[in-house]
């Protein structure tokens, strides 16, 4: 943000953490909207299906969310104190790039462990090397649940 002219200070070192709570609530939304949508879906349906569901239903909620810190942080702008006038820019920025990261990384993360759940693989395959999506058995074709 330096590039621009917004400096940094103090102030701003603590949208980190206000960065980090917004972070894991949206990532808790949309793992409880995976969960559901186990429920909700038809017997015989595919992980494309459990994840457009997933965010259908998540996405919408972390969107109004993100929408509405970031638009609050860029009011904060107009502050007479440099300080704060900072500390919201580096905030509503900071909202923004955590909505992309968790509809495009996390929900790409999702749907790798969506695969490894529906192979019936151990979580800790994937901490001791073995990978699961390379494995003999899997065949995308046959992936659902």
């Amino acid at each position: 943000m330096g590039y621009i002219g917004v400096k940094f200070n103090p102030v701003v070192s603590t949208s980190a953490f206000l960065l980090l709570g917004l972070g894991v609530d949206d990532s808790y939304v949309l793992m409880q909207a995976y969960h559901m949508s186990a429920k909700t879906l038809p017997a015989h349906h595919t992980i494309e299906d459990r994840i457009a569901d997933t965010l259908r239903h998540a996405g919408v909620s972390i969107f109004f969310t993100s929408v509405t810190d970031t638009i609050a942080f860029l009011v904060g702008i107009s502050s007479v104190f440099p300080s704060i006038q900072q500390f919201c820019a580096y905030t509503a920025t900071g909202i923004a790039f955590a909505f992309t990261y968790q509809v495009l990384f996390f929900g790409a993360a999702l749907a790798l462990d969506a695969h490894r759940e529906y192979m019936e693989v151990p979580f800790w395959y994937g901490l001791i090397g073995k990978g699961w999506l390379w494995a003999d058995k899997y065949d995308a074709k046959k992936v659902t649940h």
